[in-house]
């Protein structure tokens, strides 16, 4: 599929080829004996948008459906009313495969944005590597909710059983264990795991009550306690470092306003053939990400400066 356009008697017209076999301004555009497929020309680049877009899904341009998602975008010629019925189609499928159905929803969804960072990375100049970590780090995030969301209750009993008030041992026992806890928890806190500071503010207090129960008023008692409110305070003192880090990382407004400005001189074919390129996999994104809805306004696409 081709796309671009021609001045004729003063004025542009759009084209569009189904095969862009010729260059749409070839005299064999429309002469279907020497092989030309023209399937538009006129003066309206929304049409021309619109009918190249509507032939690329017809040849199978949008990847990566389901059969019945392919099947509904192709079921009208209206390209609105075809995405909304492939959304339509795709919710059902995801409703109808109850929790991993949802689950996936939401995995579809995380990794769409983590491509879109990965790309915003690479074409502006951003550290791909620090991109490639948060999108890590994300995922992880997502895989630790639907853990708590699932089987939250049941970890929290193990737990309760190995570290907390139903651990069965001794005193030093237990000591042993929550220091080996303690130690995990503090590995998070380090590296900015949501919900590590509460995690490890309780730990700590059971081992305090732990401690005093294995060791009384003797120097180990002592030597554990001093231990948790040093570790504490480094805690927070690491923590707030980590905020003043942040806070004094704050970019000049007039830079970051610089820094967004857009070049809007763009050659018209140019934007119309780039445009033509990229959506077919923007569509199949739309249908496969976990959004809920997409509104494809082809005239503001076909708009060019």
């Amino acid at each position: 599929m081709g796309i671009g356009s021609v001045e004729y008697q003063g004025q542009t017209h759009y084209r569009v080829s189904a095969s862009g076999r010729y260059d749409v301004g070839s005299a064999n555009y429309w002469d279907q004996n020497a092989g030309g497929d023209g399937i538009y020309s006129g003066t309206s680049a929304e049409e021309a948008v619109r009918v190249a877009i509507m032939n690329a899904i017809a040849d199978g341009a949008v990847q990566g459906l389901s059969g019945a998602v392919a099947k509904a975008l192709n079921s009208s010629d209206d390209l609105d009313a075809a995405l909304t019925t492939a959304l339509k189609v795709r919710d059902l499928e995801d409703s109808l495969g109850g929790i991993a159905g949802e689950m996936s929803k939401s995995f579809r969804a995380l990794e769409t944005e983590a491509a879109e960072r990965l790309k915003l990375a690479r074409d502006f100049g951003l550290d791909v590597v620090a991109v490639e970590k948060k999108n890590a780090e994300d995922r992880a995030a997502l895989v630790k909710k639907m853990a708590e969301d699932q089987v939250g209750s049941l970890q929290r009993l193990i737990e309760d059983m190995t570290t907390g008030s139903q651990f069965e041992g001794s005193a030093v026992e237990h000591r042993t264990a929550l220091l080996d806890a303690i130690g995990k928890a503090r590995t998070d806190l380090d590296a900015g795991v949501e919900g590590a500071a509460d995690v490890l503010a309780n730990l700590y207090g059971q081992l305090n009550s732990v401690s005093k129960d294995a060791f009384g008023t003797t120097g180990q008692y002592a030597a554990d306690r001093s231990s948790i409110l040093d570790q504490a305070r480094a805690a927070i003192a690491a923590n707030n470092a980590r905020i003043e880090a942040a806070a004094g990382a704050t970019s000049d407004p007039a830079l970051t306003q610089t820094n967004q400005a857009l070049d809007e001189n763009n050659d018209q074919n140019a934007t119309l053939i780039a445009l033509m390129q990229s959506l077919p996999a923007e569509i199949a994104t739309a249908l496969t990400s976990g959004s809920g809805t997409i509104t494809l306004d082809v005239a503001a696409l076909a708009a060019t400066s």
